[in-house]
């Protein structure tokens, strides 16, 4: 046996839905749970009878009542967790030890004492921010992409609506308007700073897949949640190999909705609708398929659905219409040209009258909320270019990318060309860096890969590229191209374009370096 790591999450997480302390082995082929079962406990064959026993009574010792323990087989080979409630970090890190040790087969005898006159201090507490801490009105954001515009989105509604809100995301943390701190802060830290804060009345907590699973949520529950979508993005990191367990571990921002609250979740998506099925907390869903099984079955039973047909968005409680939002009155869906931007819009409608606000005033803040610098930087914000549309969104994944060409494609002049600058971090898989080629050359006239230097992660530039190479090829590409970064590809695109192409942009490193050269340069003409 071998120890793999032992990790303090100080929030709601992927075994619990409170602080939990994650002992996770490595075992050989004959070590099997009841295996184990005997070297915690001679005679037992169940694991997490005698886990829980055995946890017991080292909490009991110490004077600690007893923990929560569950116990999971994760997707690596091998590899399983044992993970329990914890109140003090030192006290049950430490027992994470003695435990492995005991799973290693070292005798009860031969084991150093674990002190239980330590001085708990305030670090050694979980570091959420409990229910009782908290008085803003708390939504967590989710899913694979639309967070950040459904995030940003949100909190323009509610502020339009009168409150003092913050929001944290994946470029930063606000307060009522106000950048607190740039950078990725789409987990628990930047939640917990949003929430500690005493003026933020309304708080929009974008949370990521990484922060779960390296320190569990910021907080204790939520009292609204988003569930966007899924899609095969950041998998073979922190164990998670398959698109259903990473929906599960997203998942848990929706588990950590209060029961008296509501999850929004993506009623197309069948991988979200399985992740969220047990949940017993009230549900809203939307759709872009209001004539699928599934809706008409969701219709039937009564429930609350936003659905998108002819135009219109729709909420309605079973077959009863509650209220009508006219697309053109929602400048981020261009007039239903931009499908995913529909959704975001659905999911914030969602989450806004869950948590009290009033029509009038979320049909406001729709119609206030654009694409560009000022509301939704980096997202679909588009540039006339002597007559030259140029595209720049965040999209990171071939999902995204697909949804960017389409909207792109929707309004294509007769003989424009479409040129895509392709690119993404290095943490991808192989399939991930390989399918973005492919939807690139499938869609475009012309595709330009850009290079990376601060999103390597890990791979060596030439192999990332040799992915995209071999996706553009299998995509019968028709131009290839290769680019430094994403700047010069930019240059480079922006040098070959002619009146009534269109340019999109996959930019995650330069978005503001980009951005302001557009914006000079469409100023300038």
């Amino acid at each position: 046996m071998q120890l793999a790591e032992i990790r303090d999450l100080d929030g709601p997480n992927l075994f619990l839905g409170e602080p939990a302390i994650k002992l996770e082995v490595i075992c050989d082929s004959t070590e099997t749970q009841a295996v184990l079962a005997n070297r915690i406990a001679p005679g037992s064959d169940d694991l997490t009878d005698a886990a829980t026993a055995w946890l017991a009574a080292q909490y009991a010792t110490a004077g600690f009542e007893s923990p929560r323990v569950t116990i999971r087989p994760l997707e690596d080979e091998g590899h399983l967790a044992i993970a329990w409630s914890w109140e003090h970090r030192t006290f049950a890190i430490a027992l994470a030890k003695r435990l492995f040790a005991v799973l290693t087969g070292q005798p009860p005898t031969d084991l150093d004492p674990i002190e239980t006159d330590l001085t708990w201090g305030r670090d050694d507490a979980p570091s959420m921010v409990r229910d009782e801490d908290r008085h803003a009105i708390a939504i967590g954001v989710t899913g694979t992409n639309g967070k950040t515009t459904t995030t940003r989105l949100i909190a323009h509604i509610a502020r339009t609506a009168g409150f003092c809100t913050g929001w944290n995301s994946s470029s930063g943390i606000y307060i009522d308007g106000e950048e607190i701190e740039a950078g990725d802060y789409s987990g628990p830290s930047g939640a917990r700073r949003i929430l500690q804060d005493e003026s933020v009345a309304f708080a929009v907590l974008e949370t990521a897949r990484g922060g779960i699973l390296l320190r569990g949520l910021g907080y204790q529950s939520n009292d609204v949640s988003v569930f966007t979508n899924i899609s095969p993005d950041h998998l073979d990191l922190q164990g998670v190999r398959t698109v259903e367990v990473l929906a599960e571990v997203k998942s848990v921002v929706c588990r950590a909705t209060r029961p008296t609250g509501t999850v929004v979740v993506n009623a197309d998506d069948p991988v979200v609708l399985a992740a969220v099925f047990d949940i017993p907390t009230k549900k809203t869903y939307f759709t872009r398929k209001p004539t699928s099984e599934i809706v008409a079955a969701l219709v039937a039973s009564g429930e609350m659905v936003i659905s998108y047909a002819d135009q219109t968005i729709t909420v309605q409680r079973g077959s009863t219409v509650l209220q009508r939002a006219p697309i053109g009155e929602i400048p981020i869906a261009y007039g239903g040209r931009a499908g995913h931007m529909i959704e975001n819009a659905m999911a914030a409608i969602g989450a806004c009258l869950a948590a009290g606000i009033a029509w009038d005033q979320i049909t406001a803040g729709l119609a206030s909320f654009t694409n560009d610098a000022e509301h939704n930087p980096g997202r679909l914000n588009i540039y006339d270019i002597n007559g030259t549309t140029v595209i720049l969104d965040f999209a990171h994944n071939e999902a995204g990318l697909a949804q960017l060409i389409e909207f792109a494609r929707s309004d294509l002049a007769d003989g424009g060309r479409l040129i895509s600058i392709i690119g993404t971090a290095g943490d991808r898989t192989d399939d991930s860096l390989f399918a973005i080629g492919k939807v690139a050359a499938e869609q475009s006239d012309i595709v330009i890969a850009k290079g990376t230097s601060h999103y390597l992660r890990g791979r060596s530039l030439e192999s990332i590229m040799e992915r995209y190479r071999s996706g553009a090829e299998a995509g019968e590409v028709r131009d290839y191209r290769e680019s430094e970064s994403e700047v010069t590809a930019t240059l480079d695109a922006l040098a070959i374009a002619k009146p009534g192409d269109c340019i999109v942009i996959m930019a995650q490193e330069h978005v503001e370096e980009i951005r302001a050269h557009l914006a000079r340069t469409a100023e300038s003409l």
